[in-house]
């Protein structure tokens, strides 16, 4: 089950893990992209609903609880469209989301291990510190800038 949780906080530094759920006003119940701000947490947390083309979970692990030795099928999947995920490890960034509509939504402050999950919509990203550092994680193939995006 996803959490829902929606604020007109900007940044924040807490103990407890919260999200900010960004919709669409351009258009009805579309939902564009998540704010997690770390904190604490007990098991297993879905950021994302498992029809989405990305999938992200925390998971906070027990000493000696491990994963399985698995291995993934090569299943046909088909998507449409290209969804991110910017994890900071290290300073600080400023994150804007925009509509579809490219209308900004709003610019959120987010430090060490938080993240921002963007499915829908526009984005940037701005360094607020030197020697800032992410993760960026997305769903392939990558086409190129020419191809897979617009500037706005």
């Amino acid at each position: 089950m996803l959490l829902k949780w929606y604020s007109n906080l900007k940044s924040r530094s807490s103990s407890v893990i919260s999200f900010t759920d960004i919709q669409s006003k351009a258009q009805n119940q579309l939902f564009l992209a998540r704010i997690v701000w770390f904190g604490g947490f007990q098991s297993r947390i879905d950021l994302t609903e498992k029809s989405g083309i990305i999938q992200a979970a925390l998971i906070n692990f027990t000493k000696h609880k491990s994963v399985e030795k698995h291995k993934h099928l090569s299943i046909d999947r088909q998507t449409i469209g290209t969804s991110e995920v910017w994890i900071i490890l290290k300073g600080k960034f400023e994150v804007e989301i925009f509509d579809i509509d490219n209308v900004s939504l709003g610019r959120f402050v987010l430090g060490r291990f938080d993240s921002v999950i963007l499915t829908k919509g526009g984005h940037s990203l701005k360094a607020l510190k030197n020697n800032s550092k992410i993760y960026e994680i997305k769903n392939g193939p990558f086409f190129g800038s020419e191809i897979d995006k617009v500037y706005i």
